[in-house]
């Protein structure tokens, strides 16, 4: 059936030329995630990441965490790595997913196009918190029952940088509790939007604000979205570091 409109319609160009890509059908598939290093690595800022997996080689190789992407220094077909420090984006501390993709070139200019992606897989990454002896303010103290108890805060230095709406914990355990004594601890909430400047998206110092703590040596742990911080130990086997003295 042949309509003849009222009003004729714009005659398109002529298509000067076809363009195509081929990609595997093979879809990436990642099998774990770990930092480089020997086995319980945690992955924490500076690390490099170790993706294995199979069909992980292909055009256009990325490595995406939510919003960040960076191009493998290392690509095999069964394994890839990638620096933290390579992402376009901080990648936050904290839970996210890791995926890898596949792009293919198509258009004149040409520009990358998705063609493949794997399955996402959980990517743990652990913040670090510091905080030297002049991070720690007391503005009073107080005893009860013979315990100094201390009022203050506490600047903790964190990496990577705190986003505003990530949620921040400070945790304090005590370090070297007499025997026939419970370890004494704390639990210190980061103040609004994490103490975020305003103009800034996030921040590297977090204030913790903390009232009638008892004095003594605390090892600290920042938990950003319910990912805690790694602490070390000493010579005997006890956890020992990063600490502060209130």
């Amino acid at each position: 059936v042949l309509i003849d409109p009222l009003h004729g319609g714009n005659a398109p160009f002529p298509v000067r030329a076809v363009t195509s890509g081929t990609v595997s059908t093979e879809q990436p598939e990642i099998d774990d995630v770990r930092a480089d290093g020997p086995a319980g690595t945690p992955i924490i800022s500076g690390a490099l990441l170790v993706i294995s997996g199979r069909n992980l080689a292909g055009p256009n190789v990325k490595v995406r965490v939510g919003g960040a992407t960076a191009v493998p220094s290392v690509i095999h077909e069964r394994e890839l790595r990638a620096a933290l420090s390579s992402f376009d984006h901080t990648v936050p501390a904290g839970l996210s997913g890791l995926i890898v993709t596949h792009d293919i070139d198509l258009g004149d200019p040409p520009t990358p196009h998705p063609a493949a992606a794997s399955n996402p897989v959980p990517l743990i990454y652990r913040p670090t918190v510091t905080a030297a002896p002049a991070d720690v303010t007391i503005a009073s103290v107080k005893t009860v029952d013979g315990v100094p108890l201390a009022t203050g805060s506490i600047l903790a230095h964190v990496s990577p940088k705190v986003g505003r709406s990530q949620q921040a914990v400070l945790l304090l355990s005590e370090s070297g509790a007499p025997a026939g004594r419970a370890p004494r601890g704390a639990t210190l909430s980061a103040p609004a939007e994490n103490g975020v400047a305003q103009g800034n998206d996030d921040t590297d110092a977090i204030p913790f604000a903390f009232r009638e703590v008892p004095q003594g040596t605390y090892v600290l742990r920042l938990q950003v979205d319910g990912v805690d911080s790694p602490v070390g130990v000493d010579g005997g086997g006890k956890y020992a570091t990063p600490n502060v003295v209130v």
